[in-house]
């Protein structure tokens, strides 16, 4: 990400924005230092969640390669939910590739050009962006939210009840 906002520094119409207090963040801030266009806040209440992903245009998801298939990350979740597009680093076919097919773009891990150039073509083709923001709130809704999740939930127990009683 740091390498994107470097490759972007001239746009002025981006800031990177970075919330969060994990152990890597004054090695960031270090590194980000002579970047006029990220921003670094602390971690942000749960009440302020839909505020602040609401001020995203792209949310960003890098990974590291490899680490695509591990586990979803939890934070996509409310990326999707915000109504806004992603740009996410994975490996074509990982689960996070899938889950962002359709609701924004993938770039190769660890390709900071890519990255930046995605960052740009969503913010430079506003319809692509609507379209992709349209499609992450869906996912999010049919997916991901407690409603579907639990209903999903509540057919496939009862298919298996019904299939240990016939056996």
């Amino acid at each position: 990400m740091l390498e994107a906002a470097r490759r972007l520094r001239g746009r002025t119409d981006l800031t990177f924005v970075v919330c969060g207090e994990g152990p890597n963040r004054a090695t960031l801030e270090a590194a980000a230092a002579d970047l006029g266009n990220i921003r670094f806040h602390d971690l942000q209440p749960r009440e302020r969640l839909s505020d602040l992903l609401s001020l995203a245009s792209v949310h960003l998801m890098p990974q590291l390669p490899g680490a695509a298939d591990l586990v979803l990350p939890s934070k996509l979740t409310n990326m999707l939910a915000s109504g806004r597009p992603v740009v996410a680093t994975a490996a074509p076919g990982t689960g996070l590739a899938l889950e962002v097919d359709g609701c924004g773009l993938v770039t190769p891990p660890g390709d900071s050009e890519a990255f930046a150039r995605g960052i740009e073509r969503l913010l430079d083709d506003r319809a692509l962006a609507a379209t992709c923001g349209k499609a992450a709130r869906n996912r999010a809704e049919e997916r991901w939210a407690k409603g579907p999740i639990l209903e999903r939930l509540d057919r496939t127990m009862r298919a298996r009840l019904l299939a240990a009683g016939s056996a």
